[in-house]
């Protein structure tokens, strides 16, 4: 089942690479699909290094693969894949076949990597998911708290520290630029990584595809950040399941009882098996219930056709004078930079805010 399934898999993200025109990524995508369907001992290595560990994306084994290899061409200059898709690459130049062999066999620690590591993505462009919620209720809650439930790095955690180029449909500018005084801002993962480690750096830097320049320019900017915060106590990244960071929040909640929390997460759900995303979810939603809170979710857009360019949701759950309610505030793509914003959601979230401040 491995086969076919990573195969399908492969298939899906070589035409994501061929629309982006990541020619280095559509001819190694075309190499591993080859390798799985034509190479047993290739097959084999892929078997027992992810024979404990189980995916729930589809995208999840793909991107661990080209992230991976990018990893050891980043990590060493004379690597076979370094002039394709290592420090400074645009993947503009077909990789030959001979070339992704040989990146195997003299890698004999790829396959320790693929059983190990996690793909770490930071898109420090989906900030906006609390920046945005944060601005509009800024004039009703001084000060907040910031979570965010599945934060690799946590750079996003430090969004609002770094030069943002977001702009709202039809070219209008960003108007979300005034925020409340933040008290402290926490981020929770399963494996977090340490950003004062260079080697963990490099891994999450591998997770950016390369000739994405702008991309990897965020990264370092809000490593930086994120690096001179650690030392102040008013940034903290800490080892937990998400399905414990509904306890994590309740006792966030009773360390700062003047403020307001944003809990918020980014790209989680589809790596989450479905009865632990359901309870989590659940967990999550009765956590609002109890709390001057708002939960934010940016995820996967259910209502988007296939091939549209707003495929990310951001969803507000807030309580209101009637119970739960859920808002849905914007539309953005993966790497977010042009925001659909529904003004009249947001208006309707300054309302609710005002409520729970009058409470």
């Amino acid at each position: 089942m491995i086969k076919e399934n990573l195969v399908r898999e492969l298939e899906i993200e070589r035409r994501t690479f061929e629309e982006r025109g990541l020619v280095s990524y559509v001819s190694l995508a075309t190499e591993l699909i080859h390798l799985v369907q034509n190479d047993q001992d290739f097959l084999a290595h892929l078997s027992r290094a992810w024979e404990a560990r189980s995916f729930h994306s589809i995208y999840e084994r793909p991107l661990l693969l080209f992230a991976t290899l990018r990893f050891l061409a980043l990590s060493n200059t004379t690597h076979p894949l370094a002039k394709y898709i290592g420090e400074g690459a645009c993947a503009k130049e077909p990789i030959p076949s001979s070339v992704v062999a040989q990146a195997f066999d003299e890698s004999p620690a790829t396959f320790e990597r693929l059983r190990d590591w996690f793909v770490q993505t930071n898109e420090v462009a989906r900030a906006f998911a609390w920046i945005l919620p944060a601005s509009v209720i800024h004039a009703t809650f001084r000060p907040i708290v910031l979570v965010d439930s599945a934060c690799s790095a946590g750079l996003n955690l430090v969004g609002d520290r770094i030069d943002q180029s977001w702009v709202l449909k039809r070219g209008r500018p960003w108007p979300y630029a005034e925020l409340p005084p933040i008290l402290a801002r926490f981020g929770f993962d399963r494996s977090p990584v340490d950003v004062t480690n260079p080697e963990r750096v490099r891994w999450l830097r591998a997770c950016i595809w390369p000739g994405q320049p702008e991309r990897l320019l965020r990264v370092d900017r809000a490593l930086a950040q994120a690096q001179r915060l650690i030392g102040g106590g008013h940034f903290q990244v800490e080892v937990s399941d998400i399905a414990h960071v509904p306890q994590r929040l309740d006792a966030i909640a009773d360390a700062y009882p003047e403020a307001f929390i944003l809990a918020y997460q980014s790209s989680v759900r589809g790596y989450l098996p479905p009865e632990p995303r359901a309870k989590y979810g659940e967990q999550m939603k009765d956590w609002v219930r109890g709390s001057r809170a708002m939960w934010l979710e940016l995820e996967d857009a259910p209502e988007a056709p296939e091939g549209a360019a707003d495929v990310s949701r951001l969803d507000c759950h807030i309580m209101s004078n009637r119970g739960l309610e859920m808002l849905t505030l914007a539309h953005s793509d993966f790497h977010p930079t042009v925001i659909d914003v529904d003004d009249e959601a947001c208006r309707e979230l300054a309302h609710l805010a005002a409520q729970i401040h009058a409470r």
